[in-house]
């Protein structure tokens, strides 16, 4: 017997008339007949992604806003502040995906329907679309932030608060549209597309909606993508042409050599952004085209290149900042010891 859906062959749906051996039909990108990522490895994938980004940007977060309270002192902060919640949330995404295929576990298939149609589904694909637009708005504005900062270092041309929370906003309220429009037009069927509730434009058929999805995950990614990248070759730029002017002066010296290592920062996030949203854009693009790519490819890309910037943000930016700071408040508390001590000893 062949069918064109592989639930119709599963165990848990099969005639008992009809042996599993003899029905044949396609293999699930995703899933299989008893969990909703059907390969192990994968499932351990999107564990460990998903752990690692809650922690990792929880710490940021925890850091910001608790330890270091002054991250409204400037826009770079707040920013990245922004960017942590927002790949917090992408931490929150994986850990739904996780619980719900421990929850149907050797059932998967019984409950897909309900799954793919139901509201956690959507919820998690508006937290995934939310988290992935957002933090590349905010990649964007940090790297606007450090060009006028290192292009202007002496304050001529800088973000004010206004402009500064205005973005900030902006970029909240661009992401949450975009995120929700799949939901609010209920005829789309872009997040049920897929057991993982992923908008992502990969489909070996058009789904209901797939050009509002191949806009945002093609389109406007892309459109961001060169601004950051036109923004870093900015920055560089002009730190080439400083090098040997006013910079060489010990002060500046040392303001030069703080922008470069942000710079340095920016330009390993820009490259992992490349690296996640460039393939995504291209098979996306070659999917809609009606170009199919290995079943696997899919598979990796839904689970491990989307979600994996996430994970690595907060490791980029700010958990060496605060590394390098408990070491330089350790390295403080000593010498005010062994001034004490020394004291005492007079």
């Amino acid at each position: 017997m062949w069918t064109s859906d592989y639930r119709l062959c599963c165990p848990q749906v099969l005639n008992s008339n009809i042996s599993s051996d003899k029905c044949h039909g396609p293999v699930d990108v995703i899933s299989s007949c008893e969990n909703l990522v059907g390969d192990v490895f994968k499932r351990f994938i999107i564990w460990i992604v998903g752990l690692v980004t809650i922690v990792g940007n929880g710490i940021v977060l925890a850091y910001r806003l608790v330890w270091n309270r002054k991250i409204f002192r400037n826009a770079y902060e707040i920013y990245v502040t922004g960017l942590a919640f927002s790949d917090f949330l992408m931490g929150i995404y994986l850990m739904i995906i996780s619980s719900v295929d421990i929850y149907y576990q050797d059932v998967y298939v019984l409950e897909e329907t309900h799954w793919r149609n139901g509201i956690l589904c959507q919820v998690s694909g508006f937290l995934s679309t939310l988290s992935s637009e957002t933090s590349t708005f905010f990649i964007c504005l940090i790297t606007l932030d450090r060009y006028l900062s290192i292009t202007y270092p002496f304050g001529e041309y800088r973000l004010s608060k206004v402009w500064t929370l205005a973005l900030f906003t902006l970029a909240w309220l661009i992401g949450i549209v975009l995120a929700a429009v799949p939901i609010v037009v209920s005829t789309w069927e872009i997040y049920s597309s897929n057991s993982l509730c992923l908008a992502l434009p990969f489909s070996f058929d058009h789904f209901r909606g797939w050009e509002f999805s191949f806009v945002v995950y093609v389109g406007v990614n892309f459109v961001l993508f060169l601004l950051i990248a036109f923004g870093q070759v900015a920055i560089f730029v002009n730190i080439y042409r400083r090098k040997q002017s006013m910079f060489c002066l010990k002060n500046h010296r040392k303001r030069r050599l703080q922008d470069l290592a942000v710079a340095k920062k920016l330009a390993f996030v820009a490259m992992s952004d490349f690296l996640c949203w460039f393939p995504i854009g291209v098979i996306g693009f070659f999917s809609m085209t009606g170009h199919t790519f290995d079943r696997d490819v899919y598979a990796w890309f839904a689970v491990f290149v989307l979600p994996i910037n996430s994970a690595l943000n907060p490791i980029i930016y700010t958990i060496p900042a605060i590394y390098a700071r408990c070491k330089r408040n350790g390295e403080q508390t000593l010498d005010t010891s062994l001034n004490t001590l020394s004291l005492l000893r007079k």
